[in-house]
């Protein structure tokens, strides 16, 4: 396929990956003039219409993300037989090969990695699109270490077609497949976390929390076994985040993160030493350490104890005072028991709730009362979400008080106008007016003019968020039909013009000559027969009158020539030294193609030239 021009736009420059479902080649854009990423679908996937209707479907949605962790899907299309789509282009290498490459990652590239996934889950979970197949090959570190999650969309379309457990195509991703996947039963948002929590106890522990013979066997461990706990495999990996890991790889769907922003939430509380909650085999609140301090900590419990005494000493006498302070506590606390109104209630720290939803908010903080006021349109925080407190996080009250909050109703929909057969140039500023993303598809179109909208995506009518991206597929004009040039050689005049036009082709001049040829029939024709021109292009013919002088001897060479098959379509021309006998274009897809030479008796050679290039030299041609 390298050399191909895929919907006479995408130049195929080199194959740089294959998947389960495709092949991938690096591309030039003739229209934009930028290089993107190709993916066309395998074989067993093209001749499936179900597949390919989903397909075209959950790939034209997740052309509407745009996040800077996310490869950009910018267009899909079909060219004959093979249907593809196009993507960013981007300089790196996966996640799983720079893990092979250096095993367990630090504690803060692992959770910088983490942070960066579940952003770009964040941002599509946000617009209601799944991805299903997060797993480290469908994560792509780039050259400046940014990460970017690719084939979104795209797993919706493959379940439909294969199992999970059963499929070949499946093996790489099963041993990071929820076990509401590898069931086969409902799947949301959790199951994304699932996988990213997989993906986690990778990178933390160098190892997958669960393998087998079989795909079979993975997916069955994923639904019946509980993960070796990833401080047994890595005991420098701090527990806090041993149980985040847990938490997401929870089975029960309930105990696991209600929604990647949670998740996030304590990763970032994580990395600014806040209080978080963690999910061991039970909640519990504490105050967590900064990473770094973790990290540092675990140092020092491998200093040599002779190089420690100093430091056991004073631990001894902290302990001590340690000891008193709390009998202290204890006491003061036992008479505020005995004695209740002796001193003031007890006062709690106003945590964040913004980026959780109500429910998630109240099962987290049970010493507070959360009430709901209102709901507001937000560009940025999901729909369900807290967007705003009346109390600010960090300040004092009392305990069992009551915070306000106010929900995100997410962005404001408004309904997609209908901008068909407008310019498209005007209907970009409408949109980005509107706060929506216009991005460009071009195509040909035989009924609407060049340079106006043919459809969009989503259709006319549809309620569409501001930030979303809409598709405007506009036109390039009428396509250009190629057909073969009829022989005419020996047809009658009226026969010739018939002829021309059942091939679509129109009569240009037609003059006469005497000739030695019977009068009244074509001697010659001003494109030689099987030549590609245009749907209606006019051809010249010569009619003989009869009665000329006998022409001095020709003779003719029939030559049979193999065209490359890396390009749809060549220019073709052969010369001796002295002459040139054609120059003409053919589709590589009548290769071989046979064509008449002439001259007089005798023997010559000839060289062969592809799109002005030495195709074969000094080849031997007879007249007879």
């Amino acid at each position: 396929m390298v050399g191909s021009v895929l919907s006479n736009r995408y130049e195929l420059l080199e194959n740089i990956g294959a998947g389960g479902m495709a092949i991938v080649y690096k591309a030039r854009c003739r229209l934009l003039n930028r290089h993107v990423a190709v993916k066309i679908l395998r074989p067993e996937f093209q001749e499936d219409e179900e597949f390919l209707k989903r397909f075209t479907i959950e790939a034209q949605a997740a052309a509407s993300l745009s996040h800077p962790n996310v490869v950009s899907v910018y267009d899909v299309g079909r060219h004959g037989k093979l249907n593809y789509i196009v993507m960013e282009c981007i300089e790196g290498i996966t996640l799983k090969e720079y893990m092979t490459r250096k095993g367990v990652l630090s504690v803060n590239e692992a959770v910088d990695f983490t942070g960066q996934i579940a952003s770009a889950l964040e941002h599509a979970h946000a617009k209601g699109i799944i991805h299903r197949d997060i797993k480290p090959h469908n994560i792509i570190i780039t050259n400046e270490g940014t990460l970017k999650v690719t084939d979104f969309g795209l797993a919706r379309a493959v379940s439909a077609s294969t199992n999970v457990a059963g499929s070949s195509s499946a093996i790489g991703s099963v041993h990071y497949a929820s076990p509401e996947q590898a069931r086969g039963g409902f799947t949301d948002e959790r199951s994304d976390i699932y996988s990213l929590g997989v993906v986690m106890y990778e990178m933390f522990t160098g190892m997958l929390p669960f393998d087998g013979e079989t795909p079979v066997a993975v997916a069955m461990k994923h639904l019946q076994e509980q993960p070796v706990p990833p401080r047994s495999r890595n005991p420098q990996i701090p527990s806090e985040v041993e149980a985040i890991i847990l938490r997401a790889m929870a089975k029960d769907l309930k105990e696991r993160y209600a929604s990647i922003s949670a998740l996030s939430e304590e990763l970032r509380k994580l990395f600014a030493g806040e209080t978080v909650v963690v999910h061991t085999d039970k909640f519990s609140t504490r105050k967590l350490p900064k990473i770094e301090e973790v990290v540092e900590e675990k140092k020092e419990e491998k200093k040599p104890k002779k190089k420690r005494k100093k430091e056991d000493t004073v631990a001894i006498v902290a302990a001590v005072a340690a000891a008193i302070v709390i009998i202290s506590v204890l006491g003061f606390f036992t008479a505020r028991s005995l004695f209740p109104h002796s001193a003031e209630g007890t006062k709690i720290s106003v945590p964040s709730l913004l980026n959780m939803s109500v429910e998630e908010a109240k099962a987290r903080y049970t010493d507070i009362t959360i009430e709901e006021i209102g709901a507001e349109y937000n560009s940025t925080i999901p729909e369900g979400y807290i967007m705003r407190q009346d109390k600010a996080e960090g300040t004092r009250m009392e305990a069992g008080g009551k915070i306000t909050v106010t929900v995100s109703r997410g962005a404001e929909r408004i309904e997609l106008e209908d901008y068909t057969g407008k310019d498209y140039r005007t209907v970009e500023r409408a949109l980005q007016e509107k706060g929506l993303i216009p991005q460009i598809s071009e195509e040909h179109s035989d009924e609407v003019d060049e340079g106006e909208v043919i459809r969009t995506n989503p259709n006319a009518g549809y309620p569409i968020r501001t930030g979303e991206t809409v598709m405007l597929y506009v036109s390039r004009g009428k396509s250009e039909v190629k057909v073969a040039v009829p022989d005419l050689h020996g047809k009658s005049e009226s026969e010739a013009r018939e002829t021309l036009k059942l091939y679509d082709l129109t009569v240009g001049e037609v003059r006469e000559e005497a000739s030695s040829r019977k009068a009244g029939v074509v001697i010659s024709q001003s494109a030689e027969a099987g030549t590609m021109i245009s749907s209606g292009a006019a051809i010249d013919f010569v009619i003989s009158s009869g009665g000329g002088e006998t022409p001095a001897p020709k003779g003719t060479y029939t030559l049979r020539l193999e065209l490359p098959s890396d390009k749809e379509r060549v220019s073709v021309r052969i010369a001796s030294s002295a002459k040139t006998f054609l120059e003409a274009e053919y589709e590589t897809a009548l290769s071989p193609i046979t064509v008449n030479l002439s001259d007089t008796v005798g023997n010559d050679t000839v060289n062969i030239y592809i799109d002005n290039e030495l195709y074969k030299e000094n080849v031997p041609v007879t007249f007879e």
